[in-house]
């Protein structure tokens, strides 16, 4: 655990000890103490008392002490532990043989002035003098005598039962290299070997429970969880470990709230609150127990009882917590992390038989022993109240604890063999075996560094060449200790590694006992970084082994991707399925994974599943009935086959050339198989052999009609006169050469085109192989630390240091005065400490101009309001400044200089300090003079913490706490949208407070860390090296940097080394307007472009002309400005020295006493000088200190003036009229009686405005914050120079972005992310592991869209829009219908028109030559009443195309039923006629004829259609089509259509039209073969052959159609059937009216 509030405490409770006299003895070690002597003695320093002493502070007199009560008895086991392993190493014969290792244990009380006192007692030894010469024998423990009465030095001190301990006692000891081995300090600061070299610990650091937690939530896939942490280092150093250690696995920060030992009612109040209110179930907490308590109770008050909480090793093991029985409900199933426990043997017998009449030196049982037995042992008391010998000294009764005084005598016969308490249980020791090996590891070291190559010879016994236990040497022993590495006597390992020991735990859960109570489990251990423990013996704050769930979002299911919620954490997010053909197959997938393009998405999109391969199968509906159609085909062709070669010689078969007939069977017999072929899943030889066989088959086939049909033409031609030798070319060789040669050119034709397509499928193949395949593309104080503490404590550990404090001009006397501190030079004195005498400190040197400055903008302000009527009538105001060197302890004694006044010098005291150069200094003034009330107003200190009223309650600042300046930075970052930014920090709370300020504000903003690096400054070299390659590898292209300027310029000069040029930094306001940054040549190219935050600047009128009139003549007491005057003018004013220490001053009225110095002690420049001309002067001067156009420290100081007086105005104000302050009543407030406290509440309540027009007030300890920004730009002449580019009111960011010169050196704003963001028609897929801002840009699917950029998902298209082809927009779906403007649509309008126009034509020729034979032999009236619908027919095809409405949708299909009828109708009537005729010429048939005449004949033909009307206009009625949007289809056409409401009026319809046509075709082939040239049956029959060929196919291609291609088939199989009827039944009539008119006549229609 960290120094729970590490502060400046210890510094200043340290120095306390100095500044009145010195303190009562704090710890008396003959009775406070265990002793023993020996050989070796080991220190030890416990806090054996926990209730630290009550310290009367009246500051008129020394301090009374009260002693110490409460013992710890947990403490007191350890000193035990630290006995019992003595004696157990003393009874050892393995270490150090021959040596008696010894103790020497002290009582710190819990106060770390008294641990620092005890340390510096335990290594000097006694602590009374430098010698214990002449001093009286003393006891030990035992009661055995020693030889002298003072105490040996130990070479090694065990003890830091705190962070805060461990850190002064390794601070304070290490120059003199004395090893320090904690047994409780566990700050991940003290792993630190370059600050703590000599620091070790037998604890691991909190580094390791830290990630312990992390990896508990990971292990659990506990993704949301909430943490409480103390508001110190422990608890921020925790939970930035835990969120390092979850960084990359899915694991986020619910909340994190910070509770305050000062506040922790109203904090704990917060905290349930925000618990209660979450969902997160899982909570971390890394406090200290008595915050838990307080939390519980309040969680308890509100019913919170379903959350689980992870302990830290703080409370973990807490018996305060786990018998509290408020809180039981609330704790029941803690897990936590404890510290390792162990059993040593024997130890409980050697605690068991502890007695007091044993132990005569042992006061401490004692106590122990009346506390557990309720009796006294005697009137000597158990706390002697001082520092005298013990054996003279008896408390007055008044001083004896008043338990002691009231109880009986105990009786002797007491023992703790049968005690059952915490004392005597050694069942699970944690703290007091840390102990425990601490002793183990000293011994070992002394072993190690005492043994000798001699043999036979003790240590005691070694040679000079060897250590003796009498003059060891801690450099050595410490060195030794690094390299310990041994085994305990109970077979554990150990050895150090640097300060740390291996990471080991106890994993621990509050189970809930059948009686209700809670008792504490152990579960399983931590060895380094593996965790080892029993899942199944965990209870849960359930009360289950059901493992609690904790998560912001549930884990998306497979077939689901994560979406991340804009602006909320990574474990926040929505599941959206995935899109059709894309899968997810993992619980919490980031992206959906799209299928391969032979797999599709199965219905929960959960796998990829092999495309169902769609094909015309053997075994489906259509399948079925094709191969029943060719195989019955093969059946008859075979059964014809069969008949004919039966019948071969029958006349038949040989009138047309039997061996072709024989051939045509075969080809179509191989006709009929073909179309199996295209059957069945197509394979590479089915796919070729399907085509080529069709194509073979059927040119065979036709081959072979067409050599019939030649060789019919050739015989009848032959018969003619003069052509007998025209059957010679027609002969059987002939023919079946002629069907060869036809067919082999389909051959030829289908091996060259199967063949060249083979080839260029391989060559298309072979590239696609070769082709790419890839497309790449935080302000605290500089190092808090204790370095203040313990530089503070050393002013008391041996004399009161010299004068040191050097003093500014102080101007005339006043009525008020107040007091500033400066750091007017910037080189600390030169130390030196031999530690055997009184340190002796050169003078400070290096003077700094701007510093120097600001005490002239305080001096200035002074005259200016004592110059004012309206401030201060009548009280005339004065300064009092000194000068602190840079030095903490200086300050403090400055302070107490200027707060107390100066008896010696009649200074007066000051009510009010102006000072804090830095935020430490501040923290020091704040806490040291808060107990006086004193305000302190710093001009300077920036750090957040000091904007805590409770702890700082007399603060006040004039520079805004760093808190907005990390704002400041993230809304740049926010503003120029800079979403991957580097950060190097300095190694302190600046630095960390920074980064965790910045990381807060660009939580949800986008904005990402891409690194954080730390520079110390001990070890800047090496760190500024690796933060410097961290930067170039980096891909971020802006930095922050929140780190001292000079740290900043070790940076650059390493970047400039590397040829680092590119980078954008952001400057704090640390270094943003260094001087020095900007005038190193060497850093240029890297610091040009700086962007930065720094203290606003001012100009204060008649400044300028004040500092040019400022002279030493003018000055003789200001030797400031006679050092500032020769270090300008480079001459010497006169043999006085720059500095004189001490420099002091008395009234006005008293001459200043300057003590001259030795020439050593002059300034080697003042020393080698030439006098003065005293012509000089600063009128002309131009430089830093009379440069005032942007005074920034200095115009801060000039505000603090101003606000001291005018809270001085306000106290010193009376109703009375007329009547200055000066001469107020005694209801008023005098100038001579001003008390701080009185002055303290006024300057809370300041307002007003400055002499400049400027409002001033204060927010609590602060000012409304401004901020100027600045641009280092680059000159002509290449050097950098600072230019305002903006400023920062409050949270108003006022920015000229267009004056700002960047890192490029253009006006171009710099980029920096970790991916480009992703444009519209993309949306954003984190990479796992990696932070939001890095990310891939994934194309949205079809029917998606993204319209922003850096969309999180993209929306998908509502059902009747379509994404664009960029995916940025959802356009309307195209309405895909057949139109008239289309390819298709034209050539189906062109066929349907010109079939109408046809048509036309022949109704006209008809009706020209209607009196003809031809025209007349079939019924003329129904050949019109056929042409009419036949044109019908193709016009009724026209209202198919284009777009479908209503109407449109009921008149095609009724029209087309209609139109086929009425067409079919009088094709049957004709052939029904046709029949007629011939049967009514037999005998007895003549009556026949009656029932066909023309009546009936349109009787029949509008029966027929009336059934399709009536059918129609049912259908129409009770289920019409209707247009229809088929929006199933997922594409970016919409298919409007004429959906069928009902399929069975659809079907009726073309059954009607079939059954009629089938009836036609029967009757047409019954009266094919009847005599005459005018039976037109043959004609009939044809085209009814071709009618139904057309309408059979045209069912499978309707079906299998999609959108408007089943329209275009339905219209051509209109056409088709009405060309093919048009054609069958009129071309031939046309043909004899128009070409051959002279078979026209009846004589050749009546010839057979």
């Amino acid at each position: 655990m960290v120094s729970r509030d590490v502060g400046l405490r210890v510094g200043l409770e340290g120095v306390q000890t100095s500044m009145c006299s010195r303190w009562g003895s704090p710890m008396e070690e003959s009775n406070q103490g265990l002793f023993q002597d020996g050989d070796v003695v080991i220190g030890g320093l416990f806090n054996i008392h926990y209730i630290p002493s009550v310290i009367d502070l009246g500051f008129h007199w020394p301090p009374l002490l009260i002693p110490c009560t409460g013992l710890e008895i947990e403490s007191l086991k350890y000193v035990y532990a630290m006995e019992f392993a003595v004696e157990e190493i003393n009874s050892s014969p393995s270490i150090l043989p021959g040596v008696r290792l010894s103790y020497r244990i002290l009582d710190s009380c819990g106060r770390h002035p008294w641990a620092m006192r005890g340390a510096l007692s335990l290594v000097g030894g006694d602590s009374q003098s430098c010698s214990s010469a002449g001093k009286p024998p003393r006891a030990d423990a035992m009661g055995k005598t020693t030889e002298s009465g003072g105490f040996p030095p130990v070479p090694v001190v065990i003890g830091g039962a705190s962070s805060t301990t461990g850190i002064i006692l390794s601070r304070t000891l290490a120059p003199l290299s004395v090893p320090v081995i904690s047994y409780l300090s566990s700050c991940p600061c003290l792993s630190n070997r370059h600050q703590f070299p000599n620091f070790f610990r037998t604890i691991p650091s909190d580094v390791y429970q830290a990630k312990t937690m992390a990896r508990l939530a990971i292990t659990y896939r506990w993704t949301w969880v909430g943490a409480v942490v103390a508001n110190n280092d422990y608890g921020r150093l925790a939970i930035q470990v835990f969120q390092e250690e979850i960084e990359g696995s899915g694991v986020c920060l619910a909340f994190l709230e910070a509770v305050s030992r000062e506040t922790i009612k109203e904090d704990a109040r917060r905290a349930a609150e925000t618990i209660q209110r979450s969902t997160a179930r899982v909570i971390l907490i890394f406090c200290w127990y008595t915050d838990v308590r307080e939390l519980f109770l309040q969680l308890a008050k509100r019913n919170v009882t379903g959350r689980q909480f992870l302990a830290s090793e703080a409370w973990s093991t807490s018996k305060d917590l786990l018998q509290d029985v408020a809180i039981s409900e609330v704790a029941s199933g803690v897990l936590g992390v404890a510290i390792r426990s162990a059993s040593i043997p024997g130890f409980k017998s050697f605690l068991q038989g502890l007695k007091p009449s044993n132990r005569p030196g042992d006061l401490f049982l004692p106590e122990l022993w009346e506390k557990e037995f309720g009796c006294s042992l005697s009137m000597t008391p158990s706390h002697p109240q001082s520092m005298a010998d013990s054996s003279t000294t008896k408390v007055p009764p008044a001083n004896r604890s008043p338990l002691t005084a009231s109880l009986p005598l105990c009786s002797g016969r007491e023992t703790l063999e049968d005690v059952q308490n915490i004392f005597t249980d050694t069942s699970h020791l944690r703290v007091a075996y840390n102990a425990y090996l601490a002793v183990y590891a000293a011994a070992h070291a002394l072993h190690s560094l005492l043994s000798c190559p001699g043999e036979g010879s003790s240590p005691r016994d070694n040679s000079s060449t060897c250590s003796s236990p009498y003059d060891i040497t801690r450099k050595e022993l410490l060195e030794h200790l690094n390299k310990v590495n041994f085994t305990t006597p109970h077979g554990e390992e150990f050895f150090f590694e640097g300060a740390d020991i291996p990471a080991a735990y106890d994993l621990v859960n509050w189970q809930t006992a059948s009686d209700g109570s809670i008792k504490l489990v152990l579960i399983g251990r931590v060895d380094g970084l593996e965790l080892h423990f029993n899942k199944s013996t965990i209870q849960w704050t359930t009360g289950s082994s059901q493992v609690p769930i904790s998560v912001c979002s549930e884990s998306c299911p497979p077939g689901t991707r994560i979406a991340n919620r804009k602006g909320e954490p990574v474990c926040c997010f929505d599941c959206i399925p995935c899109t059709d053909g894309e899968v997810s197959n993992e619980t919490g997938s980031h992206q959906c994974r799209r299928c391969p393009i032979e797999f599709w998405s199965n219905p929960v999109h959960t796998a990829c599943i092999p495309r169902k391969v769609d094909f015309l199968a053997f075994n489906e509906t259509m399948g079925i009935v094709l191969t029943t159609g060719a195989v019955s085909g093969v059946v008859v062709t075979t059964a014809v086959f069969v008949i004919f070669l039966c019948y071969h010689n029958t006349p038949v078969v040989r009138a047309n050339n039997s061996e072709l007939s024989f051939l045509l069977l075969l080809s179509l017999k191989l006709c009929f198989l073909c179309s199996l072929v295209f059957i069945g899943r197509p394979s590479v030889w089915s796919c070729r052999l399907q085509q080529a066989a069709f194509g073979i088959s059927f040119v065979l086939c036709v081959s072979c009609l067409q050599v019939k049909t030649i060789v019919v033409l050739a015989a009848f031609r032959s018969a003619r006169p003069g052509a007998g030798a025209l059957m010679k070319w027609f002969g059987p060789s002939q023919q079946r050469g002629s069907v060869c040669f036809f067919t082999s050119i389909q051959v030829i034709i289908c091996t060259i085109w199967l063949l060249s397509m083979s080839w260029v499928s391989l060559l298309l193949t072979g590239w696609a192989s070769r082709a790419p395949s890839l497309l790449l593309v935080m302000m605290v104080s500089r190092d808090v630390g204790l370095r203040v503490g313990l530089e503070g404590v050393q002013t008391s550990m041996c004399s009161r240091w010299g004068s040191r404090v050097e003093e500014f001009n102080q101007g005339q006397d006043g009525d008020v005065v107040i007091g500033g501190l400066f750091n007017l030079h910037y080189q600390p004195p030169v130390i030196d400490q031999e530690f055997i005498k009184p340190p002796f400190y050169n003078p400070c040197t290096g003077l700094q101009v701007e510093t120097l400055k600001a005490a002239y903008a305080v001096e200035f302000a002074v005259e200016e309001i004592n110059n004012n009527p309206l401030i201060l009538p009548g009280v005339k105001l004065n300064y009092h400044i000194l000068d602190c060197c840079a030095r903490h302890p200086w300050v403090l004694q400055g302070a107490f200089s200027l707060v107390g006044g100066e008896s010696e010098s009649w200074a007066p005291s000051v009510p009010v300090i102006i000072g804090g150069a830095s935020s430490t200094t501040a923290i020091i003034l704040s806490r040291t003079l808060a107990s006086l009330s004193v305000p302190v107003i710093s001009y300077l200190a920036s750090c957040p913490c000091l904007s805590d009223r409770l702890q700082y309650p007399n603060f006040f600042r004039t520079i805004p706490s760093d808190v907005y300046q990390a704002k400041t930075m993230a809304r740049l970052a926010i503003r120029f949208n800079w979403t991957w930014v580097g950060a190097v920090l300095s190694d302190n709370d600046y630095g960390r407070l920074a980064i965790q300020v910045f990381e807060e504000e660009i939580r949800e903003s986008g904005v990402c860390v891409a690194f954080s690096e730390i520079l110390s400054r001990e070890t800047i070299e090496q760190d500024a090296r690796r933060v410097a390659a961290t930067i170039q590898q980096s891909t971020a292209r802006v930095i922050l940097i929140f780190t001292w300027y000079t740290d900043v310029r070790v940076l650059f000069l390493q970047l400039a080394k590397i040829n680092v040029t590119d980078r954008q930094f952001l400057a704090s306001e640390a270094w943003s307007t260094s001087g020095d940054l900007l005038h190193n040549v060497a850093i240029t190219n890297v610091a040009s472009g700086v962007l930065g935050v720094a203290i606003r600047s001012a100009s204060i009128p008649g400044f300028e002309h004040f500092l040019r009139r400022l002279h030493p003549s003018d000055r003789p007491a200001d030797f400031f400005l006679r050092e500032f005057w020769e270090k300008e003018f480079v001459c010497s004013l006169s043999a006085t020295p720059s500095h004189v220490t001490p420099l002091s001053r008395s009234d006005s009225s008293t001459t200043t006493n300057i003590s001259a110095a030795s020439p050593a002690n002059r300034s080697p420049l003042g020393a080698s000088l030439p006098l003065c001309s005293g012509r000089e002067t600063l009128e002309g001067a131009q430089n830093r200190f009379t440069d005032t156009s942007r005074l920034r420290a200095a115009y801060n100081a000039y505000l603090a003036v101003y606000a001291a007086a005018h809270g001085l105005h306000s106290l010193l104000s009376c109703p009375g009229e007329g009547s200055s302050p000066r001469d107020n009543s005694s209801t008023c407030s005098s100038p001579y009686s001003i008390t701080p406290k009185e002055l303290l509440e006024h300057l809370n309540k300041v307002n007003f405005t400055t002499p400049h027009g400027e409002k001033f007030f204060f927010d609590g300890a602060d000012i409304p914050a401004i901020y100027d920004l600045v641009n280092w730009q680059t000159s002509t002449d290449g050097s950098l120079n600072i230019f305002t580019i903006g400023r920062l009111v409050g949270s108003d960011l006022h920015l000229n972005e267009s004056a700002i010169q960047w890192s490029t050196g253009s006006t171009q704003v710099p980029i920096s992310v970790c991916s480009e963001n992703c444009p519209p028609g993309t949306r954003i897929a984190n990479r796992k592991g990696e932070p939001v801002c890095c990310f891939d840009c994934i194309p949205c699917t079809d029917g998606e869209v993204s319209n922003e950029t850096g969309s999180h998902q993209c929306r998908r298209c509502p059902i009747e829009f379509w994404s664009n082809p960029g995916r940025t927009a959802c356009i309307p779906r195209k309405v895909d219908f057949l139109a008239f403007n289309e390819t298709m649509g034209v050539v189906l309008t062109v066929a349907a028109v010109s079939g109408a126009a046809v048509t036309t034509a022949v109704f006209v020729v008809f009706l020209h030559h209607r009196n003809t034979p031809v025209v007349r032999a079939n019924n003329s009236e129904l050949s019109f009443l056929l042409l009419l619908s036949l044109k019908l027919c193709f016009l009724c095809s026209l209202v198919f195309i284009g777009r479908p409405s209503v109407w449109s949708c009921r008149l095609q299909q009724a029209a087309f039923g209609i139109s086929f009828v009425l067409c079919v109708s009088c094709l049957q009537v004709k052939t029904i006629v046709v029949l007629a005729a011939f049967r009514s010429a037999r005998p007895g048939a003549g009556a026949l004829m009656k029932w066909f005449g023309p009546g009936q004949q349109r009787g029949s033909v509008c029966f027929y259609t009336c059934v399709q009307v009536v059918i129609c206009v049912i259908w129409l009625s009770l289920s019409p089509p209707v247009p229809y949007r088929d929006l199933g289809f997922q594409g970016s056409k919409v298919n409007l259509e004429c959906a069928m409401s009902s399929v069975v009026g659809f079907a009726v319809v073309l059954g009607y039209i079939g059954f009629l046509a089938c009836l036609c075709l029967l009757l047409a082939f019954l009266a094919r073969k009847l005599p005459d040239n005018f039976n037109e049956a043959k004609f009939i029959t044809f085209s009814m052959l071709i009618f139904c060929a057309v309408w059979v196919a045209f069912v499978p291609a309707y079906i299998s159609s999609p959108g408007k291609y089943s329209v275009a088939v339905e219209i051509f199989a209109i056409l088709a059937s009405s060309y093919g009827l048009l054609l069958c039944i009129f071309a031939p009539k046309c043909f004899i009216i128009l070409l051959r008119p002279e078979r026209n006549t009846k004589k050749h229609l009546m010839a057979r």
